[in-house]
């Protein structure tokens, strides 16, 4: 299934997500001959041999492959059946291209070439916004290079007292450049197909928290969270879900963090029922045992 959301940004909890068809042939393998050796002409596998790497704007990173190609790599490369040249092909023939690879996105961290205007609205330079400002505008300068995942952390948000004035200062810190972010991507005409979501671990008890006869504040809540979710096929301008008159447990549209992952597969175009990898004598999808697609929340 192919949803046409291109990029998963998970912000301070943003996500941006690409194309998820991948073409990238591998580079062929070289044969290597060593006429000094007893046992004749040597074959370095293929497999030993390629990156998965083929053009970085279009295929920036596959980690599955990469941890493939390390883990042959370094099994052949302790291998004393094979000559030394060709020892040192395995080590520099992937190198190559991660090297090719960091210049083609070193571009992409200098911000020297945004406006004026632009570093404004990111809130870049300015005391409060710096930090995170600059995180959500690298942010969109490398998916508009075809990274197909960003993660933008802002914290720490662990404040169990004081909750006024520990979490008015981090809000400061992340409301302007998540705005920019939003608007940026909308202009250009990337948010559509761009799944931006912004939680934490948990929500906060609305209680001091007793536990063993001491106080923990504002403690951690299992049972009630908020997250936000904007782009990327979901539903906007809508508020899902609602918790008791407290804050203390969700009471409405109530959903265990399983489906919020089953969700975003689904953005993202995947059925978390059918990516599953066989271990230990079983299939396991990313959800642990399955989960539901919230509805609510595509548009």
């Amino acid at each position: 299934m192919d949803s046409g959301v291109k990029i998963k940004i998970f912000l301070g909890l943003l996500y941006f997500r690409a194309p998820l068809t991948h073409k990238a042939e591998p580079v062929i393998g070289r044969m290597v001959s060593s006429p000094q050796t007893s046992k004749g002409l040597h074959s370095v596998p293929k497999a030993a041999l390629f990156s998965t790497f083929t053009h970085p704007q279009e295929h920036p990173g596959n980690a599955n492959g990469k941890t493939l190609i390390s883990s042959l790599n370094s099994t052949k490369t302790t291998s004393q059946d094979i000559p030394t040249e060709a020892n040192s092909a395995l080590v520099w023939h992937p190198t190559n291209y991660l090297i090719a690879c960091r210049q083609r996105f070193q571009s992409s961290l200098d911000l020297k070439g945004e406006k004026e205007s632009t570093l404004e609205e990111y809130g870049v330079g300015q005391k409060d916004t710096d930090a995170f400002g600059r995180k959500c505008l690298l942010a969109r300068r490398l998916v508009e290079k075809g990274v197909r995942f960003v993660q933008a952390y802002a914290g720490n948000w662990d404040s169990h007292d004081y909750i006024a004035r520990a979490h008015g200062s981090l809000i400061r810190s992340v409301d302007k450049p998540i705005a920019a972010l939003l608007k940026d991507l909308k202009q250009r005409g990337m948010l559509e197909d761009t799944l931006v979501v912004w939680c934490g671990e948990f929500g906060r008890t609305p209680d001091n928290g007793m536990r063993g006869g001491l106080s923990y504040g504002r403690d951690h809540n299992a049972n009630a969270m908020a997250m936000w979710f904007a782009g990327g096929g979901t539903k906007a301008g809508h508020t899902i879900g609602a918790t008791d008159d407290i804050g203390a447990e969700a009471v409405d549209c109530v959903h265990h963090i399983r489906d919020v992952h089953c969700t975003i597969l689904h953005l993202l175009g995947l059925d978390d029922n059918k990516l599953t990898y066989y271990h230990a004598g079983r299939h396991k999808q990313l959800s642990q045992f399955g989960g539901e697609v919230i509805r609510e929340l595509i548009g």
